[in-house]
């Protein structure tokens, strides 16, 4: 432990001398190149940084918005050239680089040829960046929401109620460019509640990103507010309201608001309240167990709930500085659930009492775009309350009562920062830590029809964890870049162990031309469990159920190597390997002493997937659009199953899916959409996971003023979106139904008012864990 502490001391002392001796290393300039007759972007220049003898210090090609940016020392002047446009020199002695430099496009161009092309609706980013142009992109699509959005970008699917990134084992969120501290499914509520009209592009990288504390793919969705290209003033609201009906009905409705003002003001806030009814179907049959010659169980529950989910953002953006602050909340204080098990003869009914809600604060600074500093506090309670067969006149013996509750609060800061240095070399460097104190409790009130009067059973666990970390950049020729990443990764558990690691992380990328790169990567990133899944508690869950913790589980690091080609700006292709050893999943098995169901998360030995997957938009018509997703993969495991011994397996799969979206009058604004998606069987640990197939259609109306619009959906249409798993290894032996009742259908209405505008033409944008 001394080793490590000296280790983790030098590394910082190392660390902390750098940081403070990069910073007049050398000098950032940074500029937008436009044509001086149509003010559009000129992309494909080349810009030369020169010494006063005249030799070149950092030479680089401005990108698809025109934008260039050098550093180096000792420079006198920058000379930008371009076929079509008349070179340009700037004097850089004694005077500051212009914002925008305007060029003189060549008068001994033939006058009668004009070049014109569609606007790309993809653009390559530094760093291979595929940066989506979401209004032309969805401008004939009924997507109404951030989120419905993010579930469509090529590439991307939902696949159980959570956006998946094909090809990868998971991605990071990111909202204009800042990482945040909420947890990912926080951020996925918040895009629910952001209209698709607010969203300026979508930004995905499958190669980490240090600044977005991303340690493997990332999407990153920009607002149109946040452009600092786009220029923004003025107020946009709009109100909804949606209802589902999915055997049971729910309900939601809400609104959001953003102001922004010249000066850099910005203000938005969102709110949504959500109610009603679902159901829960799910069902296990087993083979022998114990002395019980089989298990037979189907556990039909409705859960009632209320929840208020309010964010407001406050914003003051002035030169290059940049200050934010964030509230975020969720309430759901009266959530009721019963459910029976109507496999026996005389059900007993267990009900469960439950309330819940976070508050998160945040507060970020940035300078110039390329320094980020920021804090954050959290605060997370859950209580619930859970009793079975204590309401009968008779308790029968296998009547239980328990309460339980968790308390997480958590604490945290970070700092990033990145310079450009002379000769294509580039440096990026940070640090992150979060210091967390959960408390958890239980209490049995009946166990086994009896009445307890023992003491509660009450955990509290404090976690620091803290990474930094140190990369290089390169830019060796105008199409050629490479970058290398070290991260120290830290983690203590207070009386328990303490670990640091060294993880890297590296990219090749190779752009052919303006439309067409391909980019190699490795990287790894550490996985936490939840804070609930380490404690030693068991909970039951029915009669013939229990969920277990388990205090021995550990993080581990998953490993992700892949190539990315991009062909013509809208045709993908992804080779990925991702292997994890040690990773953990929740799995359900069988216990032959208890002659129970347990449902417990422990660590494998190991987890690989080979993927190869292909996103193709189909040929547009002025009436339709399509894009065909395929993915083929074959995964390998090797775990130790409870009372069967070490399991090693393979099995391989396929995944396609087709997006259509047709205009059935643009007149009118009726547009609708129809999708398809299969995927043969696969495993998960000891799973053996059926095919499922999925079809779910839409339509849409927008008015002429762009004001109403209302959206109708059917989803999971033929009830084959649902998993049907089988286990079959020595005495693990059933069959399970997680969920049923898929199928649902929604209608959602939506008003929009303001008189939200761009000052700059859109060709101006830059888009550059609870147990809950």
């Amino acid at each position: 432990m001394g080793v490590m502490n000296a280790c983790t001391k030098t590394l910082l002392s190392l660390l902390m001398t750098l940081l403070t001796g990069l910073t007049c290393l050398a000098t950032d300039y940074r500029t937008l190149l436009r044509d001086k007759s149509t003010g559009e972007a000129v992309a494909g220049a080349t810009a030369l940084l020169m010494a006063p003898d005249s030799t070149t210090i950092a030479v680089v090609v401005s990108d698809a918005e025109g934008a260039v940016r050098l550093s180096g020392e000792g420079a006198s002047c920058l000379r930008i050239s371009h076929l079509m446009y008349h070179p340009l020199m700037v004097d850089l002695v004694g005077t500051t680089l212009p914002d925008t430099l305007r060029l003189e496009p060549r008068s001994e161009l033939l006058e009668g040829l004009v070049v014109s092309a569609e606007r790309p609706v993809m653009k390559l980013l530094e760093g291979g960046i595929s940066s989506y142009d979401v209004e032309l992109l969805f401008e004939k699509s009924p997507v109404s929401t951030a989120y419905e959005m993010l579930c469509r970008l090529p590439g991307m699917r939902e696949e159980s109620g959570v956006p998946v990134l094909t090809g990868v084992s998971g991605f990071t969120l990111v909202m204009n460019g800042k990482p945040s501290s909420l947890p990912q499914d926080q951020l996925l509520e918040q895009l629910k509640s952001i209209p698709v009209s607010l969203v300026a592009s979508a930004e995905i990288s499958y190669t980490p990103i240090a600044r977005y504390r991303a340690k493997g793919a990332s999407v990153n969705i920009v607002l149109k507010h946040q452009s600092r290209e786009r220029i923004t003033s003025g107020l946009s609201a709009q109100l909804f309201g949606t209802y589902t009906s999915q055997y049971y009905s729910r309900y939601a409705a809400g609104g959001s608001a953003l102001y922004t003002s010249p000066s850099g003001l910005s203000v938005s806030g969102r709110y949504r309240a959500g109610l009603g009814d679902e159901i829960s179907d799910q069902s296990v049959v087993t083979g022998p167990l114990g002395s019980l010659p089989e298990i037979r169980t189907r556990n039909v529950g409705k859960s009632s709930f209320t929840t208020h989910t309010l964010s407001l953002d406050l914003g003051y953006r002035k030169g290059r500085h940049d200050l934010s602050t964030t509230y975020y909340g969720t309430f759901s204080p009266n959530n009721h659930f019963t459910e029976r098990d109507i496999e026996r003869p005389h059900p007993i009914e267990q009900e469960q009492e439950s309330q819940r809600q976070t508050h998160h604060l945040s507060v970020e600074y940035g300078y110039d775009g390329h320094l980020m500093v920021g804090a954050f506090y959290t605060d997370y309670h859950h209580s619930q309350s859970v009793t079975y067969g204590t309401g009968l006149d008779a308790t029968p013996s296998e009547a239980f009562a328990f309460d339980n509750g968790q308390r997480s609060r958590v604490v945290g800061a970070h700092v990033d920062n990145s310079h450009w240095l002379g000769g294509g070399w580039g440096i990026e460097y940070g640090s992150k830590f979060s210091l967390s104190h959960t408390a958890n409790r239980q209490q049995y009130w009946v166990v086994a029809g009896e009445t307890q009067t023992t003491a509660p059973t009450e955990r509290v666990s404090r976690e620091l964890l803290a990474d930094i970390y140190l990369g290089v950049k390169k830019q060796l020729t105008s199409a050629l870049s490479i970058d290398a990443t070290l991260i120290g990764d830290y983690a203590r558990y207070y009386g328990h162990e303490e670990t640091f690691r060294l993880m890297p992380q590296a990219s090749l990328l190779y752009r052919i031309s303006q439309t067409d790169m391909l980019q190699l990567s490795f990287n790894s990133q550490k996985k936490y469990p939840a804070y609930f899944e380490r404690e030693p508690f068991s909970t039951q869950r029915s009669a013939l159920q229990v969920w277990q913790g388990n205090p021995d589980i550990r993080p581990f690091v998953t490993y992700n190597a892949q190539a990315v080609y991009v062909l013509r700006g809208k045709y993908q292709f992804v080779i990925s390997d991702n292997y994890a050893p040690h990773c953990f999943i929740q799995q359900m098995y069988l216990d032959p002493e208890l002659e129970k169901i347990v449902y417990k998360t422990w660590n494998w030995h190991y987890y690989n997937n080979l993927s190869l997957t292909a996103v193709a938009p189909l040929p547009k018509t002025d009436w339709w659009q399509g894009r065909l997703v395929l993915d083929v993969g074959s995964t390998w495991i090797k775990l130790d199953v409870p009372f069967v011994g070490t399991v090693d397996r393979r099995r391989t799969y396929l995944f396609g899916s087709l997006s259509n979206d047709f205009v059935l009058s643009e007149r009118n604004g009726l547009t609708a959409g129809l999708d398809l998606s299969y995927i043969t069987g696969s495993m998960q640990g000891i799973y053996d996971i059926s095919d499922l197939a999925n079809l779910s259609a839409r339509m849409k109306w927008v008015s002429r003023d762009k004001k109403w619009s209302v959206t109708v959906r059917g989803n999971d249409l033929l009830e084959k979106g649902s998993p049907r798993v089988r286990a079959n290894q020595g005495v693990q032996q059933f069959d399970f139904v997680p969920s049923r009742h898929g199928r649902n259908f929604s209608l959602d209405i939506r008003y929009t008012f303001g008189n939200y505008k761009s000052v700059k033409s859109p060709s101006l944008l830059d888009t550059s864990r609870f147990g809950m």
